[in-house]
């Protein structure tokens, strides 16, 4: 069931081809939509710490 949260999930902020987070998080019991929603964060942040190391100042900014 994680595998497939998490596989959904690569695309809530295309409005043209899924579900928004909003209604993705009904399809799913709480705890593996917050596990989701969890590795997805932690993703993203560490791809915005990596860019800020390859000297993109506005990474964090940009990840907010």
């Amino acid at each position: 069931m994680l595998c497939e949260a998490k596989s959904t999930s690569d695309v809530w902020d295309d409005k043209e081809k899924d579900k928004p987070r909003e209604e993705w998080i009904k399809d799913y019991c709480a705890q593996i939509a917050l596990l989701t929603t969890q590795i997805v964060w932690t993703e993203d942040v560490n791809r915005a710490f990596e860019e800020l190391s390859s000297g993109a100042e506005s990474a964090m900014k940009e990840c907010n």
